[in-house]
């Protein structure tokens, strides 16, 4: 059912990963959050169909987990681990830092969801029904879908020559390089954009309300099941 979720309507889908957010962030038992973890995982990995994004986020949250997990078992009153030793290591502090990092892993995996339930169009379309975005950020969010290839091949292409030489000693005049260039590309991504505002706009926002043809009782089918666990999920949250 999965792999044909993106022929539901937008808001099915939206609301399916609204309803999973919130459902992670009313969570307070570490068995639970343990058991979202895993579905949250196996959910990422039929959306996306692999384990790149995931990959990406276990770098970014072992600079965040441990300090976090250590702090809380060190200086957390309760029953002393080790009572004999100096070490301040709780049972309460223990659980209390699990269940933190678990919580907070909870989070990025369903915000994480959440963003991919809808293509970029799709989100580019529904900022663009919020009243005054389209005067007041309507021309950022142009610039931003036209910027996200170049940026992505530059981070790319620094990362190739970080791991080929890998000497500290050049990293901040890689970085300043690459900073170069990505405010050389902005400008001309930004001339571009000014000689043909607003006749013709950049593929992925003028192509707002395309849509995937499908049948209409397959579509509605699935709008139904994303609707359902969208109410269970909100029900299991609220409970």
């Amino acid at each position: 059912m999965l792999a044909n979720i993106y022929q539901a309507h937008t808001w099915a889908r939206l609301w399916l990963g609204l309803a999973i957010l919130l459902l992670v962030l009313m969570n307070h038992a570490l068995t639970s959050g343990l058991l979202l973890l895993l579905l949250l995982m196996a959910l990422l990995r039929l959306l996306q169909h692999g384990f790149m994004s995931m990959k990406r986020l276990s770098g970014l949250l072992r600079w965040f987990l441990p300090p976090i997990f250590l702090l809380h078992a060190l200086f957390t009153p309760g029953a002393l681990v080790f009572p004999g030793l100096s070490l301040p290591l709780t049972y309460e502090g223990i659980q209390r830092g699990l269940w933190i990092c678990v919580h907070f892993t909870d989070i990025f995996l369903a915000a994480m969801m959440l963003g991919s339930m809808l293509s970029q169009s799709e989100w580019l379309q529904l900022l663009a029904g919020v009243p005054g975005f389209q005067q007041r950020a309507g021309v950022h969010a142009v610039m931003l879908a036209m910027m996200h290839r170049n940026v992505s091949g530059l981070i790319a292409h620094v990362d190739r020559q970080w791991r080929l030489r890998r000497r500290w000693m050049n990293a901040p005049g890689m970085l300043i390089i690459a900073m170069r260039q990505a405010l050389c590309a902005a400008r001309m991504q930004a001339h571009t954009l000014w000689l043909r505002w607003p006749g013709e706009t950049h593929p992925a926002v003028g192509q707002l309300g395309a849509r995937q043809k499908t049948a209409v009782l397959p579509r509605l089918a699935m709008d139904a099941c994303l609707i359902a666990g969208g109410l269970i999920a909100l029900a299991m949250g609220l409970q």
